[in-house]
């Protein structure tokens, strides 16, 4: 038997909340919120996967970008929005390698090139 799904979806970037509402299989309303958290990240240009660590985490969009203005411009930086509660693996589709990440929202903010020079 064949199920159909109606699905909405809302996401307040700023607040990290993503809600989603759907009928289940009987026509009852589901309600499901999932919680995010800001990282930054320390970008190095070198190397494969991974090529950043971490360096802190918000609860807020806006109190993320604030630190990240504090930070020094000799280095690379990313901004990532990562789930709680939730794994986000991405595996490479015909060796089923673990090379990344999957349905994660990032910004970059570039500050040094990648000869090691400022911009």
């Amino acid at each position: 038997m064949l199920k159909y799904y109606i699905v909405v979806v809302y996401m307040h970037i700023a607040s990290g909340r993503f809600a989603s509402r759907w009928l289940d299989e009987v026509g009852e309303a589901q309600n499901m919120i999932e919680e995010y958290v800001w990282a930054i990240f320390v970008s190095e240009g070198d190397g494969g996967f991974p090529n950043f660590f971490p360096i802190g985490l918000f609860s807020s969009y806006e109190r993320a970008l604030e630190e990240l203005d504090t930070l020094p411009q000799d280095m690379n930086y990313q901004l990532l929005r990562l789930p709680v509660n939730r794994m986000f693996p991405y595996y490479h589709k015909k060796s089923g390698k673990l090379i990344g990440m999957d349905g994660i929202h990032h910004e970059h903010f570039h500050f040094r090139d990648d000869s090691g020079g400022d911009l």
